[in-house]
């Protein structure tokens, strides 16, 4: 993954400063990037994120080289190289497919004049069917393996509660966004001071009323995930909050306590709103975004990812309806984001971004340092915790260690996931007679596992203690010293 991240940065860079970036805000874009906690963590995992955001970047770097090749051979080459390739690395993930099902067409569509009607629709045509083609024929080869699990965007009938729920994953990504991308909408904070009396008052009234509604909330249960980090899973992960989807049985030692997120809720919240009025009301230097937006030296922005960012969050929108939309879903929207809210800060407030916004993003990156280091430390430590139990004789299949370590077990043991999607799924008669609250969700997976020793995050009341020591470890975030502990059935 190392390689790949590398390669996803250094392309990272070169995009963003072929959209018109100076050589200083697309350090900073890169940064706010690849250092985010969001993403930083995934590029330590076995996780198919980042390829398919460097599959997503280089498909836009070879069509910037197509806007900018001289001849029309130049232009015609290296679309259709972007689209072979993005077929090629899309394979990693299917999201990644956008690459040459919308970014090729649309650069070759921007493109039109000086390519001339006829060879527009025939590159585009070209690339549509050669991509559509491939990607059928590689998800037929799939989904004719063996045990391949299927993957379909809609799930069952659609009622009121689908719809609703599709509201609030939208206003959890609105604010999962804000959170991830605060070094840069900083910049924008700092511009209250310059803005009119009534200006201010709309944002403070706003913050208030976002202050009031999260101090209002429960600090458990599911109304608790309404604060940071607002959507599973990545940043939850880091220890911002428990999980909505645990990966290991026990309740997790918090970085922030819930007052902590509370307030971080109310400034994120702060941000966001005074973003969205600068949006409405920009300044004296444009009278609307749209006059920035819909600019000439805008064009290339528009054409290779306006068309791509819709086609990106209409994809999301059939799993906001069923289900839960992870944060790391919306990683290769990511660049975009930053692209368009770099460029219009260069271009409408200031060449260079404030002091400020690079001493935060220090801050994402050290945070997301440590907490990477932090969750190495809790793998190694439960690790420990099952290698203690298998030297004293008790099996492998004898330890529930949590999602991943029991999937690997019961691949070792069984040979694949019996995972309920397949046709071959047994329902696992082996699972642990816990109380419902306290029962891992993750046992239906795993039916090679007969549990009688479980390691944990921390001392559960429906499971018994035993004669194995916990295992300590120390983390460089705080509680600096935490444990993994081994139980078994009452």
């Amino acid at each position: 993954m190392l390689p790949i991240a590398m390669a996803a940065s250094f392309t990272s860079y070169m995009v963003m400063e072929g959209f018109g970036l100076s050589a200083a805000n697309a350090v900073f874009g890169t940064l706010a990037l690849m250092f985010s906690p969001l993403v930083f963590p995934l590029e330590a995992s076995m996780m198919t994120d980042i390829p398919g955001l460097l599959a997503l970047l280089v498909c836009i770097a070879m069509c910037q080289r197509a806007v900018r090749a001289v001849s029309r051979r130049g232009m015609i080459v290296w679309l259709l190289a972007a689209g072979a390739g993005n077929i090629l690395l899309g394979s990693v993930r299917q999201i990644a497919w956008l690459g040459v099902l919308v970014i090729v067409p649309s650069s070759a569509a921007m493109l039109r004049r000086k390519l001339g009607l006829r060879t527009t629709v025939a590159t585009a045509t070209a690339a549509l069917v050669a991509g559509a083609a491939s990607i059928a024929a590689m998800l037929h080869w799939f989904h004719s393996q063996p045990l391949a699990v299927p993957e379909n965007l809609l799930v069952g009938h659609l009622g009121v509660i689908n719809y609703v729920n599709l509201i609030a994953q939208t206003l959890r990504f609105a604010m999962s966004f804000a959170l991830t991308a605060l070094p840069l909408l900083v910049a924008w904070v700092l511009l209250l001071a310059q803005r009119t009396r009534r200006q201010q008052m709309r944002v403070f009234v706003l913050a208030a009323l976002a202050a009031w509604f999260f101090f209002a909330l429960p600090h458990t249960g599911p109304a608790s995930t309404w604060r940071i980090p607002f959507q599973a899973h990545v940043w939850e992960s880091l220890g911002l909050a428990q999980p909505v989807v645990p990966q290991m049985m026990g309740t997790r030692q918090l970085v922030l306590g819930e007052t902590a997120r509370t307030v971080a809720s109310i400034l994120i919240a702060l941000c966001g709103f005074t973003l969205l009025d600068w949006l409405l009301q920009p300044g004296p230097r444009m009278t609307s975004i749209s006059e920035v937006l819909f600019a000439e030296d805008w064009r290339e922005v528009r054409w290779l990812l306006g068309p791509f960012a819709i086609a990106y969050l209409l994809l999301l929108v059939p799993r906001g309806l069923t289900s839960i939309v992870f944060d790391r879903y919306w990683i290769g929207l990511l660049p975009a984001a930053l692209i368009v809210l770099l460029r219009l800060h260069q271009q409408c407030i200031a060449p260079r971004l404030p002091r400020a916004c690079y001493a935060l993003l220090a801050a994402y990156a050290l945070f997301a340092v440590c907490a990477t280091h932090d969750w190495f430390a809790l793998n190694r430590a439960r690790v420990a915790a099952a290698n203690h139990l298998m030297t004293a004789g008790v099996a492998r299949t004898q330890i529930l260690g949590g999602f991943d370590y029991d999937g690997t077990t019961q691949i070792e043991a069984a040979g694949s996931m019996n995972d309920p999607r397949l046709s071959s799924y047994v329902p696992n008669g082996h699972i642990p007679p816990l109380p419902p609250k306290c029962a891992p969700w993750f046992t239906q997976f795993t039916p090679a596992i007969h549990p009688e020793y479980f390691v944990t995050q921390s001392e559960m009341n429906c499971l018994a203690g035993s004669s194995f020591a916990p295992v300590e470890y120390q983390t460089w975030l705080p509680p600096f010293h935490r444990r993994v502990y081994v139980q078994q059935l009452r």
